[in-house]
């Protein structure tokens, strides 16, 4: 499992999510409000998200 902050760049890391040794692909809110880390993760597929209380609506 590798947890990553979500970039701008759609499936950045879609190397990491297709590599046979890794399980999953967990995506942090990185400091975005939940909205928009959930607005961000639909263009990165085959990522999970892992957001914290702290990523709450603003």
């Amino acid at each position: 499992m590798i947890k990553v902050s979500i970039l701008e760049v759609a499936d950045f890391y879609e190397p990491l999510v297709k590599h046979p040794s890794v399980l999953r692909v967990v995506a942090l809110s990185g400091g975005y409000t939940r909205d928009e880390a959930c607005r961000k993760l639909e263009h990165n597929h085959g990522m999970i998200a892992s957001f914290s209380l702290h990523s709450r609506k603003t």
